[in-house]
């Protein structure tokens, strides 16, 4: 960039991808590889000293406190070859050939400049009245937030960084402790231009400044002067950005390769609450981009000033939201102000967004659920904008930014409580178990073997756990009335015994569990009346059989019948009436067979042979649920090879691939169940991950008869390791909340949902006018109800059944005043 030209006027500058490159379906470029070098990750307890020695490798850098490492490849010994032969070697967790990346707007359409010098345009630019920022600014301002901004550097002594820039900094490419927005006056990239680049990095971060003026920016170079980089240096930047206290990261950058160092430090970085924001990319197609289309970041695609879609944004499921993107004034370098068009652009005005989020919610726990917190208030205050473009429902996320909004908007969730249960808890569900009209959580611990009971209380809290012998390994369970005593019992999966476990609940506690034998490599079963005689039978998915087994129940006493062939490796259920006729049908996952099997049932416990439905590669996870509202239940399939969600149509009882979604990049999806989790009435999508992955997905279903639309996945990370997870309406206040158990630490954790709190409408302080106030905080402290009435005898009482117990009881409002002005 050549800024001595003159400092008025317009230059436009058209870049294209280099012709060399090879392209995806989609017609989006795929990043080359760097020559000769392989990223590997090592288990701790082997050195790269004696992977080098063994392997003939020389290291070239390091993150050594993640035993991550860029090594050469001994000579003659190409990246892909050298990565297939230590793939599977000793001590190695992943190695990968290091591919190239690069900032978005080097296949951009165009870019411009205009090099006038006003700030005042700056400040004041259309943009920042688009996204409502002039309404949060009103009271924050980013004040003790850090936002690193990963990219090519920053002019920090610009008029519109000074004092905004933090100390600790580093340049990636020269190894140096300060990240100067400089090129090299050469074309690194072969596409005729030099240094075309420099800007971006003070450009992205001034306008992170605008938006947050009291955050500080923590700048690391990656980019070259012409925006190149590769995948190690950007994941080396970011455990960098961790382990500086980052609470914000910017990345208006992206490859087309999914880079394990850089997936290893996002899942990091959204376990330490770090809220991750990055450019979905410029190719305008289905998004391809990483870390963007990583779960649990915010990929930002760009709006024009009209909330149009942009002629160069990625669009996909995998979007949070817009920003605007089309001639965005910012600094660059020599104390000069640019528009430039881009998702690079629209990215820190949503990094600067998440700032101020976090300053008002500095009370905020810097955990997993810090970071889903803030990508769920800037998705459930957007503005949509569907309505300006047609074609591109579900492809554009939430809509388009309105920090205002994001700001004042009140916390989806609430950590509830920590219940410890043991190391090795995995599996959990919630059910009514003592009969007093709560929610109790249990949950299972394998190696015991113990079935663990948390009593609910008011308000979402659960007692420690009580323990039960489970009899054998339990690998998942299930609750339902099993020998109709109005009482609900407990029937536990045990793959490596090939049994089922009844616990059959008496007034006492769990009676010793009776074990049955179901067959070879049973992992899943639900319960369901499959012969009509009123008593809930068992239905269980047997993977090493490739069959499904019916555990006929007979008041208690079960019979073992085969209720036909599912497919090649069926590892997942569901149970439901998909025929129409009353009697539940089931239809399972055959991950082997890329399909589901769907068997009728003929009544009497007979089923009709099996029916193949194809579906996407390695499906994992079955639900069945109403999804369009027409009156029919459907069938919702998750595949992990390629991540999608796919929903199955019924009409008359005939399944058939209504559509397909794409989620991030390892949702992995493994279990799928239904939940109304924003209050509206209307069945939403729960999903989980692949092996402890430390997501839970929640998908908005807008569907109507026969039209089937899903939102973009709102992400929550729990911050740990999920080894099991139910969603139900634990607190009584009408929405879905979540509790999730973590082997590793040996605890429950309860995620409380806070869509639907109930708000009274009441004279709270005997003035003659009605009050508006949660209930909430009120409920847990009434204790001494006939005390504070002698205390309090100037207000009327108030009626409600306060404890749950079916009883009406008599209480006063007013001595919790105190608490509502407090705050609580």
């Amino acid at each position: 960039m050549n800024l001595a030209a003159g400092r008025t006027g317009l230059v436009v500058v058209t870049l294209c991808a280099a012709t060399f490159v090879p392209l995806t379906a989609v017609g989006q470029p795929i990043d080359p590889i760097v020559p000769d070098q392989v990223m590997l990750r090592l288990a701790p307890a082997f050195s790269v000293q004696q992977f080098n020695a063994q392997h003939g490798s020389t290291t070239l850098r390091s993150v050594a406190s993640r035993h991550i490492y860029l090594v050469q490849t001994p000579p003659g010994t190409n990246s892909a070859a050298f990565e297939s032969l230590v793939r599977n070697a000793p001590g190695v967790v992943w190695a990968e050939a290091n591919y190239l990346g690069d900032a978005p707007e080097g296949t951009a359409r165009q870019f411009y400049f205009n090099l006038a010098d006003d700030p005042g345009v700056f400040l004041s630019q259309p943009a920042f009245d688009q996204v409502n920022l002039a309404e949060a600014r009103m009271t924050v301002g980013g004040a003790g937030v850090m936002v690193a901004v990963i990219d090519s550097g920053v002019d920090a002594f610009h008029p519109a960084l000074q004092g905004r820039i933090a100390p600790g900094g580093y340049d990636f490419l020269l190894r140096a402790p300060t990240a100067p927005d400089i090129g090299d006056g050469t074309d690194s990239d072969g596409d005729g231009l030099v240094d075309e680049m420099v800007g971006h990095g003070t450009h992205v971060a001034a306008l992170v400044a605008a938006v947050a003026p009291q955050a500080m920016i923590l700048p690391l170079r990656v980019l070259d002067g012409d925006g190149n980089t590769d995948n190690f240096t950007v994941g080396e930047a970011m455990f960098f950005a961790i382990d500086a206290g980052a609470d914000v990261i910017n990345l208006s950058l992206g490859s087309t390769y999914e880079s394990k160092i850089v997936e290893d430090a996002v899942a990091e970085a959204l376990s330490r609450g770090v809220v991750l924001v990055a450019a979905s990319g410029n190719n305008n197609a289905l998004q391809q981009e990483f870390p963007a289309a990583i779960g649990g970041v915010i990929s930002v695609a760009a709006v024009d000033g009209q909330d149009h879609k942009t002629s160069f944004s990625n669009f996909g499921n995998s979007i949070a939201l817009t920003a605007p993107g089309v001639a965005i004034r910012s600094a660059i370098p020599a104390a000069q102000y640019a528009d430039w068009d881009g998702t690079s652009m629209a990215t820190p005005l949503v990094s600067g967004a998440a700032a101020l989020i976090l300053e008002r919610n500095a009370h905020w726990t810097a955990n997993g659920l810090r970071a889903a917190q803030v990508r769920l208030m800037l998705q459930r205050s957007a503005a949509s904008v569907d309505v300006e473009n047609p074609g591109f429902d579900g492809l554009l996320g939430a809509g388009r930014l309105d920090i205002g909004a994001a700001v004042a908007a009140q916390a989806l969730f609430e950590t509830g409580a920590t219940i410890p249960v043991g190391v090795g808890v995995s599996a959990l569900t919630a059910a009514d178990v003592l009969g007093d009209r709560r929610l109790d959580l249990l949950a299972i611990r394998p190696a015991a073997p113990q079935l663990a009971v948390m009593a609910g209380r008011l308000m979402g809290g659960f007692d420690s756990p009580v323990y039960f012998n489970a009899g054998a390994a339990p690998d998942a369970l299930l609750t339902a009335d099993l020998n109709g005593d109005g009482r609900v019992d407990v029937a536990t999966v045990n793959n490596n015994s090939n049994s089922v476990s009844v616990l059959l609940n008496s007034a006492a506690g769990f009676l010793p569990p009776v074990v049955l034998s179901v067959g070879q490599g049973p992992v899943a079963a639900e319960a369901a009346d499959i012969d009509g005689d009123g008593d809930l039978d068992l239905v269980i998915a047997l993977e090493d059989a490739a069959r499904v087994a019916i555990l006929r129940n007979d008041g208690g006493n079960f019979a073992l019948l085969n209720a036909g062939n599912a497919g090649t490796r069926p590892v997942a259920l569901a149970v439901a009436d998909l025929s129409g006729d009353s009697l539940p049908d089931v239809v399972v996952a055959d991950r082997r067979g890329d399909r589901v099997m769907m068997l009728r049932n003929l009544g009497s416990g007979v089923f009709a042979a099996a029916v193949p439905i194809a579906v996407g590669a390695d499906p994992r996870a079955v639900a069945a649920a109403d999804v369009d509202g027409d009156g029919q239940t459907d069938v919702l399939v998750g595949c992990q090879d390629g991540d999608t969600l796919q929903v199955l149509r019924n009409v008359g009882g005939v399944l058939s691939i209504a559509g397909t979604w794409q989620l991030p990049l390892g949702a992995d999806p493994e279990q799928i169940r239904i939940a109304d989790v924003n209050c509206n009435g209307i069945p939403d999508v729960v999903l989980s991950g692949l092996d402890g992955a430390a997501l839970l997905m929640v998908i908005e279903n807008k569907s109507r008869p026969g039209v089937f639309t899903l939102g973009s996945p709102n992400i929550l990370s729990s911050g740990a390791l999920i080894s099991g997870w139910a969603t139900a309406d634990l607190d009584t206040d009408g929405d879905s909340d979540f509790a999730v158990s973590d082997a590793v630490s040996g605890t429950v954790s309860v995620l409380k949902n806070m869509t639907c709190t109930p708000r009274v409408l009441g004279d709270l302080n005997c003035d003659g006018r009605l009050d508006y106030f949660d209930i909430d905080p009120l409920v847990t402290s009434l204790v001494n109800l006939d005390a504070y009435l002698a205390i309090y005898p100037g207000c009327d009482p108030t009626v409600a059944d306060i404890d749950l117990d079916g009883a009406v009881t008599l209480f006063d409002i007013e001595p919790f005043l105190d608490l509502l002005f407090a705050g609580i």
